[in-house]
């Protein structure tokens, strides 16, 4: 009797088990599917077949995976699934596992949408791919073999729309909505990219990026250690534009942007931005740097208004806080501020040249530098302001040095050149308007 209810229960067992593992597929042959198709159970493009998603085609995965050994082809397709969260609150992402093209398969996909995935896709191979949509997934793409996608969408991702270790071309790519655009820490050729509510995160590898524009990010282009390369054309709205930590060597040129901040760092690294016009739309500083390395500016515009609870202002509170042991190379900028628009401090070395530096307040202020060269500069500062240049400690070498203030006969306290304890080469120096034209301590 007992051997019999033993025997019942494993027949019992094996009728629940049995739907689930007779409906998973291995493809042996070539397999084509049209129309509305339910998929009931996980299923496998086998090496050497080939599945073929004609165009009009829906695929509902439930709630199972597709992995990819041989080929998979779609045209004018919807991957999904009808599964609905239990998450309060989400937006059906994660209900099922991925589309994983393994490193011997490969994927050719032509306007399809995939939706409601943990990963949309997984690409351990090779994809190549047109009018791809992703969305509400919780990764977008992941990419550690190789894709090459064309006018990309990737929306209501979680996580990141493309994180990236491989090797990836993106080329007309939106991101809409999610942490970041892409994540990358592999080799990236981008170009003409939209990004909205989010940003580019570079932790390392190469990057070859050409018009990237930005709208309403917290952060637009951060970038860490062990990452090189450079972005050609950046545009649009940011509160930080560019993050930078240890760089190895970035160049970011060509740049439109608004925001609180252009750069702001605490450990730049090696980086140079160039080519630039920056309107700032907050009390913050707008370059923010500390670095051991090289940062390079040059042919840049920083100006700006904000209002705030003690008024309304018409430039940048400070415009540039530099600081640190690293070398700071500043050439052909234009530079507006309201309180004070270049202090220097650290004991790191100043080259600013060819160079128009404006300020209400003060203009520039070096504090412990080991070294400074000026040429070129015209120090403007507006009438009611208090020092052109503030030097303390250093070896400083000035040439071609204008330091001026509208006359006030009023005026009891501005100076425009003021130093202590520094030793200072002069070639030609032009202070004007001044209360007090040079002091010496």
């Amino acid at each position: 009797m007992r051997s019999r209810a033993i025997l019942l229960s494993i027949l019992m067992l094996a009728s629940v088990m049995s739907p689930v593992l007779a409906n998973d597929t291995v493809t042996t042959t070539d397999v084509e599917i049209s129309g509305n198709h339910t998929m009931t159970g996980n299923y496998t493009v086998s090496h050497g077949s080939t599945l073929t998603l004609k165009p009009g085609t829906s695929v509902d995965m439930g709630e199972f995976w597709m992995k990819v050994e041989g080929n998979l082809v779609a045209n004018d397709a919807i991957i999904m699934s009808s599964v609905q969260s239990t998450s309060p609150g989400g937006h059906n992402a994660g209900v099922w596992d991925d589309i994983t093209i393994t490193t011997i398969g490969t994927a050719t996909l032509t306007n399809v949408t995939i939706s409601n995935a943990k990963s949309c896709l997984i690409v351990d191979g090779s994809l190549t791919a047109t009018g791809l949509i992703l969305e509400d997934c919780l990764i977008g793409m992941e990419v550690a073999g190789t894709a090459d996608v064309t006018d990309l969408v990737a929306r209501d991702i979680d996580h990141d729309g493309v994180r990236l270790t491989g090797i990836a071309t993106l080329s007309n790519p939106e991101f809409i909505d999610m942490s970041q655009g892409v994540s990358s820490s592999g080799d990236l050729t981008m170009t003409s990219a939209t990004l909205s509510s989010t940003g580019l995160y570079f932790s390392g590898g190469t990057v070859d990026a050409t018009d990237v524009a930005l709208s309403n990010a917290q952060t637009g282009v951060t970038i860490l250690s062990g990452a090189s390369g450079s972005i050609d054309g950046l545009t649009g709205t940011a509160a930080n534009a560019i993050t930078s930590m240890d760089s190895t060597g970035f160049t970011i040129k060509n740049v439109n942007m608004q925001g609180e901040r252009l750069v702001n760092s605490w450990s730049a690294g090696d980086l140079t931005v160039e080519d630039v016009d920056f309107t700032s739309t907050s009390g913050e500083t707008v370059v923010d740097v500390r670095t051991s390395g090289t940062f390079t500016l040059s042919n840049a515009i920083i100006d700006g208004s904000f209002n705030s609870q003690q008024g309304s202002f018409s430039s940048p509170w400070i415009a540039m806080s530099l600081s640190g042991s690293g070398d700071y190379v500043l050439s052909n900028i234009d530079v507006e501020a309201t309180n004070t628009a270049i202090t220097s401090s650290g004991t790191g070395t100043l080259d600013l040249s060819n160079s128009m530096i404006s300020s209400e307040g003060t203009g520039i202020t070096l504090s412990g530098l080991s070294s400074s060269m000026m040429s070129d500069v015209t120090v403007n500062i507006s009438n009611g302001g208090a020092t052109g240049l503030d030097i303390l400690q250093g070896q400083h070498t000035l040439d071609n040095l204008t330091i001026e203030m509208p006359y006030n006969p009023n005026d009891a306290d501005s100076t425009g050149l003021e130093s202590w304890w520094a030793n200072i080469a002069v070639g030609h120096l032009d202070v004007s308007g001044f209360e007090t034209g040079v002091e010496l301590h």
